[in-house]
């Protein structure tokens, strides 16, 4: 294939159209250079909002451990009680321990700070 010869343009033409051509693809750089930079800013708001919802989940972390941690043992005492009462209610030996079993889990809930 050949490749086409540019148009012929009168002087005063050509010389205005590529100096517009010129500023045009200077202008376009500039705003290229523009967007690079608006890009990175908010490619580093975003870092920093990461960063700064991770250390909020991270400090947030121990107290929702801890309150699942005692509303675990209270469940897990509340069940053991519920199994003590129905051993002694049918006769049967091993309500003792889930009385101790019972009552060390909701001491141990009580002792787990807020």
């Amino acid at each position: 294939m050949t490749a086409t010869p540019e148009p012929q343009f009168p002087d005063i033409l050509g010389s205005s159209f590529k100096d517009f051509l010129a500023a045009a693809e200077q202008d376009l750089a500039g705003h290229r250079a523009e967007l690079e930079v608006a890009e990175n800013r908010v490619r580093g708001l975003r870092r920093r909002q990461r960063r700064a919802r991770r250390r909020e989940l991270l400090q947030s972390a121990p107290h929702a451990a801890r309150a699942a941690a005692k509303y675990g043992l209270i469940a897990a005492g509340l069940i053991a009680f519920v199994a003590a009462i129905a051993l002694l209610g049918t006769g049967q030996s091993g309500s003792i321990e889930f009385f101790i079993a019972g009552a060390t889990a909701w001491s141990t809930a009580a002792v787990i700070p807020r």
